[in-house]
């Protein structure tokens, strides 16, 4: 049941190369990767239990970590307790050549601001709200579905997007290994195919492209468009 809501277990005694590949799957697909770093339940803070991996699969997915801390008292139906931190961010460690032993320390950590969650309430209950929709807006949605249409079903080479399609470095990166390449301007190229994020572009910018060999592929937001048509009539 548990493998089928998609969770995998983890071989924590040595050094699991298949989860840990796994997981850079689950993060370069824009999902959310949940991991229990101590692999068991504990009463207590133990820093020693603690493994270099947390660390390494964020850095190097460049993906921030957000700290949970989970209190219950592990018996059916009693209260259970979620306190929930601010991201962490590891830019700085980006490029960097971390060895073992770096990856250890920050996880050890990241472990740190876990526990410290504990008494952030001051032993008081928290009400955990969960939205009842997530995910991408309408107009980034529709952005995406156009760009993973033209890059996996129709064999389209020399295809570009103008600037960045969300704001989401994971989804960017997945479309970048397909093939679809992020560009600042249309200035030097001579043909393909230019979507427009669903952010949308300046008059002048989408004028440029259309009256260019370059097919432009329109994006925008719905309620943007809308919105630069008001903008237009006024000018």
């Amino acid at each position: 049941m548990i493998t089928a809501l998609g969770a995998f277990p983890v071989d924590r005694k040595g050094s699991d190369i298949g989860a840990i590949k796994k997981s850079f799957r689950v993060l370069k697909q824009g999902q959310v990767l949940g991991i229990f770093p101590e692999g068991t339940r504990v009463q207590e803070m133990d820093l020693d239990n603690t493994k270099p991996g947390i660390a390494l699969i964020s850095i190097k997915s460049k993906s921030p970590v957000i700290p949970v801390f989970i209190d219950s008292e592990y018996k059916l139906f009693s209260k259970i307790v979620i306190n929930i931190g601010e991201p962490i961010y590891f830019d700085e460690y980006y490029d960097q050549q971390l060895e073992a032993e770096d990856y250890l320390e920050i996880s050890k950590d990241i472990m740190k601001t876990i526990y410290s969650l504990k008494k952030i309430v001051g032993g008081k209950d928290v009400k955990l709200y969960i939205a009842e929709h997530a995910g991408f807006c309408f107009g980034v949605k529709r952005a995406v579905d156009i760009a993973t249409d033209i890059v996996n079903n129709r064999g389209d080479t020399n295809v570009y997007s103008l600037g960045p399609l969300v704001h989401n470095p994971q989804v960017v990166e997945n479309f970048s290994s397909k093939g679809l390449k992020v560009i600042d301007n249309t200035d030097n190229l001579k043909e393909g195919k230019v979507i427009i994020r669903s952010h949308g572009v300046s008059y002048m910018v989408e004028k440029k492209i259309e009256e260019s060999k370059l097919k432009l592929i329109d994006c925008t937001c719905p309620y943007v468009k809308a919105i630069h048509k008001r903008v237009k009539k006024v000018l």
